[in-house]
């Protein structure tokens, strides 16, 4: 379950509830003092990228 709101700065918040397991997941992703929705939202950009970059080589 998750809710999407638009910021005043243009950016999109989203709150999302995970359970703990995906937490388990992502920390070794987790980069020095990164909280874990810096993380996940820091994999979800570099998978976009690399999806789109993907996308247009083909």
């Amino acid at each position: 379950m998750a809710k999407t709101r638009r910021l005043r700065n243009g950016k999109i918040q989203i709150t999302a509830y995970i359970d703990s397991d995906i937490l388990d997941i992502i920390r070794p992703y987790m980069k020095q003092n990164e909280k874990p929705g810096q993380t996940i939202s820091r994999l979800i950009e570099n998978l976009v990228t690399s999806s789109y970059q993907q996308k247009r080589q083909h």
